[in-house]
């Protein structure tokens, strides 16, 4: 039996609604996802130079407090270290600020004196609305 072509009439626009609709719905969520991956590369690369942000003012703060001479300078230590990398030769770190802090303590032992220095960086990086901050610490001991 053949159906009557007045039977069928309309049945191409309730397929190709439901096509459309699916094909939508399928291209939002690749939209989303490669979304989410860009941004989630977008974390990776801040966060990362911000983490080379934060060890390049632990460099820069230890070499103030540690001399080329062998001896340590114990007021570099209380002064905190700012650097701000906005407009510098280094364009990787274009858009990031480091602070450094320092905290010393002097102990007596048996064998003399000990200095403790605990060193702590916090580099933040922003691109956009992205702001992405690291910190490192690193403790240094110094017998005299």
């Amino acid at each position: 039996m053949l159906t009557r072509p007045k039977a069928q009439q309309g049945n191409m626009l309730v397929l190709a609604t439901f096509v459309i609709v699916v094909m939508t719905l399928l291209s939002i969520t690749i939209v989303t996802v490669l979304s989410n991956a860009s941004q989630s590369v977008a974390y990776e690369v801040l966060g990362l130079r911000a983490q080379h942000a934060a060890r390049s003012g632990l460099e820069q703060h230890l070499s103030l407090v540690f001399k080329n001479d062998g001896t340590l300078d114990t007021a570099a230590c209380a002064a905190p270290v700012v650097i701000d990398f906005a407009g510098s030769a280094q364009t990787g770190l274009n858009a990031c600020v480091v602070q450094s802090q320092c905290e010393n303590q002097d102990f007596s032992t048996s064998d003399g004196l000990v200095t403790r220095l605990s060193f702590t960086s916090t580099g933040q990086c922003a691109a956009g609305e992205i702001n992405v901050s690291r910190s490192m610490t690193v403790e240094a001991v110094e017998k005299r």
